[in-house]
């Protein structure tokens, strides 16, 4: 099973890694072809910057899809494997605390590359100068280090006890983000807007906000400074929910995963 599950991170961090060289070449291209490059090096905009955070939670976002494929890990062994699986000489916990383990190098592998790539935009670009790094830095890497962990856990609580699980990963980016739109949306009326708002602290994704303002200068990643319950936490606490949804995801799936007949 670790084998199995080694197999299938390797190829799916080689083709995460094509996307990025492709992606990369797409970004240079275009700027090549628009003539973007002598745009960049004459910049006069004082505002101007690039928070490095705001790299983190793009490649935390990116990680979360990735970790898509994966989060179904114990869902994949229940599809006609399960009679395997129980009769190796190990306990069902330490089998699946085993290939969890896989998964996890999986996910910190795609972050690394995907922060390569980022770095790599920035030394092409010659933008360097432009990049800041803040006091809380540190605990913004850990929030969105933690963030598809976290996110990773949920999947595994929803589709530990099916077979497949591939349409329950699906819906449950469309759950989250609708969840977050309706914590966010100043329309809906109370009690209903205190109700999705609470709700929203179990939404793996709502923890992954960013935003930044410098003068008239504007960037959010995973939303923005939206009016919710979650969004007013400092990126300390966030790192404690994400590790809460984490352990609790976490046991969820394993409960039910020992709990299956095959």
């Amino acid at each position: 099973m670790r084998y199995t599950q080694t197999l299938r991170i390797l190829n799916g961090l080689k083709w995460f890694s094509v996307v990025a060289v492709a992606f990369y070449a797409v970004v240079v291209g275009i700027a090549a072809l628009t003539g973007f490059f002598g745009h960049v090096q004459h910049i006069t905009d004082k505002n101007f910057n690039i928070p490095l955070p705001a790299l983190f939670a793009l490649a935390s976002l990116v990680t979360c899809f990735f970790v898509t494929r994966f989060g179904r890990t114990l869902a994949l062994e229940n599809d006609e494997h399960l009679p395997l699986v129980w009769t190796r000489p190990s306990s069902r916990s330490r089998t699946a605390l085993t290939v969890l383990g896989v998964d996890a190098l999986g996910i910190l592998a795609a972050f690394a590359i995907w922060m390569v790539l980022a770095f790599a935009l920035v030394a092409t670009f010659r933008v360097s100068q432009y990049v800041i790094v803040p006091g809380d830095a540190f605990v913004q890497l850990l929030r969105y280090l933690a963030l598809p962990f976290a996110f990773y856990a949920v999947l595994m609580a929803l589709t530990a006890s099916v077979e497949g699980g591939g349409a329950m990963c699906g819906w449950a980016w469309v759950g989250a983000i609708f969840l977050t739109v309706l914590a966010a949306s100043p329309f809906i009326p109370n009690p209903w807007h205190a109700v999705f708002n609470f709700i929203d602290f179990i939404n793996p994704l709502a923890y992954g906000s960013f935003h930044s303002q410098t003068g008239s200068d504007t960037i959010n990643v995973i939303g923005g400074p939206t009016p919710t319950y979650v969004a007013g936490l400092t990126p300390a606490m966030d790192v404690v929910g994400l590790t809460i949804l984490f352990a609790i995801g976490l046991a969820a799936g394993l409960i039910q995963w020992r709990r299956l007949e095959a």
